[in-house]
């Protein structure tokens, strides 16, 4: 279901004069470079970004392999699992550009503009907490992790797009968690350490 932030007049008012919160807003940052209108609103631009879910534990990175509706492809994000309703917070201080559910497969989704061009993307949330036209700051609660979309469990899907182009964003997080492999036998889940200089390939193993 569609669950997204009530705009405040300001924010409703900045959308309005920058043109954000449409369908066209979010198919122009996933496809190319925001308007450097948008990215001088975001506010300063830190060293690194914040983990996104303070309990969250790493599932999936980037490049590793999937298969989406019977086609192989590459990830073009990490992915983060927690408890559903998880608390999703900036990753550093940014513009809200998209707040919506209209972008196929992603169930409500965030789209964050970044004070150095870069666009963040937060997809399948039960909820958003804010409204296109926001400004939010590092750390600041925007969301709660959930299970909308084309995806088979509650988990946050991040990507970190520069001029278009999926970017690994694990090399840029602070605050990292351990990794962790999901491990499934006999109905009982395990998370297990995996080395960090060790990659990461798919979210789930099945024991033998």
């Amino acid at each position: 279901p569609r669950r997204v932030g009530a705009p405040t007049d300001e924010a409703r008012e900045r959308a309005e004069r920058l043109g954000l919160g449409t369908h066209a807003t979010a198919d122009a940052l996933w496809t190319g470079t925001p308007r450097p209108e948008w990215a001088a609103e975001a506010g300063e631009r830190h060293e690194g970004l914040l983990w996104p879910v303070a309990a969250g534990l790493f599932s999936r990175g980037f490049g590793a392999s999937r298969v989406h509706d019977h086609v192989a492809g590459s990830h073009g994000g990490l992915d983060v699992v927690a408890a559903e309703g998880a608390h999703l917070r900036a990753v550093d201080d940014a513009l809200v550009a998209y707040a919506d559910n209209g972008v196929r497969g992603l169930g409500n989704v965030l789209f964050l503009v970044l004070a150095d061009g870069t666009t963040v993307i937060y997809a399948h949330c039960q909820a958003l907490l804010v409204a296109a036209g926001e400004r939010v700051r590092r750390g600041d609660l925007v969301g709660l992790l959930g299970h909308t979309g084309l995806t088979v469990r509650a988990h946050l899907h991040l990507e970190w797009r520069r001029d278009g182009e999926p970017r690994d964003p694990m090399p840029e997080m602070r605050e990292r968690p351990s990794f962790r492999i999901r491990v499934e036998a006999d109905g009982e889940v395990t998370w297990l350490p995996v080395p960090p200089n060790r990659s990461v390939r798919a979210e789930t193993t099945t024991a033998a």
